[in-house]
């Protein structure tokens, strides 16, 4: 359980990392910015209690909000993510999400199940983060837009990152 909670911490200290140096720092078109960071979040064990998550997400949006003088709305928006988790979890729950040890990946739930989870997740966040700060001054549809916009973009960085952080297994090919 020790080294979990080790892998855990640098994984949220590599997302705020991440975000701040890197991420932060791309823009699309004046229109798109991807906010991988909330992988942090996704990939949070199903067994651990939702206080310790909103906790968690609170904290990781108030990293990125800090980094980025954004007063607040990052926190906000990941910590409506984290409350809104456990009854995403319920809605897509399968036999392997059972097991409450789980943490909820590509590798060990598979691709449909993936995106499913993560696009809700990431376009609540986004939603909330874009209404949020941006309501009173654009209309309701480039809101609409570009949240909707972000959260593709972030949820296709979230998956490809989780290629790399939990590599699929290799199928064997055998030619006989």
């Amino acid at each position: 359980m020790q080294s979990r909670f080790w892998q855990f911490a640098i994984l949220l200290v590599l997302c705020l990392v991440a975000q701040g140096l890197i991420f932060s720092n791309v823009e699309i078109r004046g229109f798109l910015m991807p906010f991988p960071y909330v992988i942090g979040i996704l990939l949070l064990p199903v067994e651990l209690p939702s206080i310790l998550v909103l906790t968690v997400a609170f904290f990781l949006g108030l990293g990125v909000d800090v980094e980025s003088s954004t007063l607040g709305l990052h926190a906000a928006a990941t910590t409506a993510m984290a409350f809104a988790r456990p009854w995403v979890i319920d809605r897509l729950q399968t036999q392997q999400v059972r097991d409450k040890r789980l943490v909820p990946s590509l590798q060990r739930m598979g691709f449909s199940w993936t995106l499913r989870y993560t696009l809700l997740l990431v376009l609540l966040h986004h939603f909330v983060l874009h209404y949020l700060g941006g309501f009173p001054l654009e209309s309701f549809l480039i809101t609409t837009l570009k949240a909707i916009g972000n959260s593709l973009l972030t949820t296709a960085i979230v998956l490809v990152a989780e290629l790399f952080l939990f590599p699929l297994p290799k199928v064997r090919n055998r030619n006989y």
